[in-house]
């Protein structure tokens, strides 16, 4: 197996003080969880977390900045800053480490937030239909964790977790048992047959965006059609 291409520079910009050493071990577990990651989704870009910075502009791709800050002024989440190259912003809470984990998922999956996979509806209203779910790993099961090393890190559902004749497994720990399964506290995006966005939401209910989807719409689209806390992490 290669060796990582590029470096996600993690960062610590909250009030809050942090030891190197604490910043250095959730980097070092996020790293195992790559390994995790690329293990179910093979395709998926391989990198190097690291709070180093000389250590992330050693390669020669710019490093991926994943900032843990306590306000964002560009919103929680995955982004792309004015170069088209992704960031994440994390907010500093007690368990930083899980959300620092299930954006650094889905930016590795989906930098560009423009990934897609069909499947039938979720919402029992639609009979079946095919849909566009956006593929964000940690989104269905965001409410399960596990431990690397003393670290909590996000679950992550697997490429299985689309397909509803595949065998499985559906998510990383096992805590999805079948296709769609979307767990307490998790949500899901999709873009329906109607050509609007859709979300089943943490409390289980449902959203339909009131405008259609932007043709070539993705992550950032969804957010804007949604509302700003329909990424889940703001």
């Amino acid at each position: 197996m290669s060796g990582p291409t590029f470096a996600v520079l993690l960062q610590w910009r909250a009030r809050r003080p942090i030891t190197r050493a604490q910043l250095d071990a959730v980097a070092a577990a996020l790293n195992t969880q790559v390994t995790h990651l690329r293990e179910r989704w093979p395709d998926v870009r391989h990198a190097e977390v690291t709070a180093d910075p000389v250590k992330a502009h050693a390669h020669a791709a710019p490093p991926w900045p994943m900032v843990v800050m306590d306000h964002s002024s560009a919103g929680l989440g995955v982004h792309l800053d004015t170069h088209g190259h992704p960031y994440a912003e994390v907010s500093a809470t007690s368990d930083w480490s899980v959300t620092a984990s299930h954006e650094l998922l889905e930016m590795l999956i989906d930098p560009y937030g423009r990934k897609f996979k069909t499947g039938p509806s979720v919402d029992p209203t639609d009979d079946g239909q095919i849909v566009r779910y956006l593929v964000e790993v940690g989104d269905p099961v965001e409410a399960i964790s596990y431990e690397i090393d003393g670290v909590r890190v996000s679950d992550f559902v697997t490429p299985d977790w689309y397909d509803v004749h595949a065998a499985g497994p559906w998510s990383y720990t096992g805590s999805a048992d079948r296709a769609l399964h979307v767990l307490d506290g998790g949500y899901v995006s999709w873009i329906g047959p109607d050509g609007h966005w859709h979300q089943l939401l943490p409390d289980g209910t449902f959203n339909r965006s009131q405008r259609p989807a932007a043709e070539g719409g993705g992550r950032d689209d969804r957010d804007d059609a949604l509302g700003a806390d329909a990424d889940g992490d703001g």
